[in-house]
């Protein structure tokens, strides 16, 4: 069929072909070479779609089998709420009652430095919502109680403290989501707002967006992302929240305007960007589509 279909576009083009309808009228011809030439283009686009959905099929398997790793294993994590695989092709997975390291094989513990001076102080690292790691190839915990990173040369997480004239809450608060900006900073959205880490001195900004003009009301941020400006967007009680990097200005567009404390329409809880640059929201009352006239869609309710 695709030989039939480039066959007949040679042949329209061909100086033969055209000798043949030379005789017949000029708007005649005209026609029915676009005619022939719709016909081969339409066959070839057709082609094109069932090579695609097979290539497509071929893509994923038609079975799946899944292996639970836990099996014959001394593990005590408890609900796996995020998974991330390092740069140095670790898997981690982050628990309410562990976080684990896997290599392949076995599965590995760390605990949280309480005491430099004195390990035996040390606790178990647990409660962990998410996982992120930076550019620099440092690993971020979100937890229900702070935030931690990873110290590669001593294995073992530490806890970010708050330093003495800091006002935040963000050691001890629940944390949801971690993110980097293109500079290096670390970004942290929490039950409290918005905080902003600057790595190497682990000195935090805090971002009081209730106090901010055009920012949202409300100091809960479930979900954070970066577009690829550099600015980022939050997902908040409130609605979607545009974070200009450059000013720290607030933007907010809500999906349902008219009544902006509708709680199961504005609270937002997951954001995702897709392939053509539109942001996915998801709240109570079902998912949104954000697209680039900044007007929200419902598309399930």
């Amino acid at each position: 069929m695709l030989a039939f279909a480039s066959t007949l576009l040679k042949q329209i083009f061909s100086s033969k072909y055209q000798q043949l309808g030379a005789t017949a009228a000029p708007r005649r011809r005209a026609i029915t070479v676009s005619i022939q030439i719709a016909m081969a283009l339409t066959l070839l686009s057709h082609i094109h779609l069932v090579i695609a959905d097979d290539t497509a099929r071929a893509s994923y398997p038609e079975k799946m089998y899944f292996q639970h790793l836990f099996d014959n294993k001394d593990v005590n994590i408890g609900e796996v709420e995020v998974v991330l695989q390092d740069y140095q092709g670790y898997i981690w997975l982050g628990g309410r009652n562990a976080i684990l390291r896997y290599d392949g094989n076995d599965f590995l513990p760390f605990n949280i430095e309480i005491d430099e001076q004195d390990s035996s102080k040390n606790i178990l690292a647990s409660q962990a919502v998410d996982l992120f790691e930076d550019s620099r190839q440092r690993l971020w915990v979100a937890t229900r109680n702070g935030v931690l990173w990873f110290d590669r040369e001593k294995q073992v997480f530490k806890k970010l403290i708050r330093k003495q004239g800091q006002e935040h809450n963000i050691d001890t608060g629940t944390i949801n989501k971690i993110v980097e900006a293109k500079s290096g900073e670390v970004l942290v959205a929490s039950y409290a707002g918005l905080a902003v880490i600057e790595p190497h001195s682990e000195n935090v900004t805090i971002y009081d967006i209730t106090t901010t003009k055009g920012a949202l009301n409300n100091n809960v941020i479930h979900d954070i992302l970066r577009d690829p400006s550099g600015n980022f967007w939050l997902a908040n009680e409130k609605g979607l929240h545009y974070f200009n990097w450059q000013d720290k200005s607030f933007a907010t567009y809500l999906p349902n305007p008219k009544d902006i404390n509708n709680l199961p329409d504005n609270d937002l809880w997951a954001i995702e960007f897709d392939d053509a640059g539109n942001l996915w929201a998801g709240s109570h009352s079902g998912i949104y589509k954000f697209n680039t006239t900044r007007l929200f869609s419902a598309l399930v309710r």
